[in-house]
């Protein structure tokens, strides 16, 4: 009987330590779809810069300063949900303006609802992990027994 050889183990490859200038902006999807939304929106340069610094502005009014991560990646998703809520908007009015077909009609209403609904849906979510991350408080009244948590 022949004996097997042992095959030897793969060599891994050390990961490569990311350029974090290139990850920040080729790795970040969101962004990336942030940018691709806008450009759907805006043709014009100028146009793109006006609808960015709206949604930056829409950013800082819904971030906390003290913001944990969770928080950050969902106040992202409140403005991205935002900015296509007004996306449908648009393309509701415009298809309306040019006398869209009953079924056209339909579809920018639907996809209207949905957009408003994804929207409403990331504002709740963001709202419940703000409640379950606040600070607790719970005061046992019992032989002068006070629990404070922060």
């Amino acid at each position: 009987m022949a004996r097997r050889k042992r095959s030897q183990p793969a060599k891994v490859q050390e990961p490569k330590s990311p350029d974090p200038e290139r990850f920040k902006v080729q790795g970040d999807i969101a962004l990336l779809a942030e940018h691709a939304l806008v450009e759907v929106i805006a043709e014009r340069p100028d146009f793109q810069d006006a609808v960015k610094e709206k949604l930056a502005a829409v950013r800082a009014e819904v971030t906390d300063p003290d913001a944990s991560p969770l928080e950050r990646l969902l106040v992202d998703r409140v403005a991205l949900c935002w900015l296509q809520v007004y996306t449908a908007d648009l393309s509701y009015a415009v298809s309306n303006k040019e006398g869209a077909t009953l079924t056209r009609g339909e579809y920018y209403a639907r996809r209207l609802d949905r957009a408003q609904s994804r929207y409403l849906q990331a504002i709740r979510t963001l709202a419940q992990v703000r409640r379950l991350l606040g600070p607790t408080v719970q005061v046992n009244i019992a032989k002068q027994q006070v629990n404070v948590a922060q």
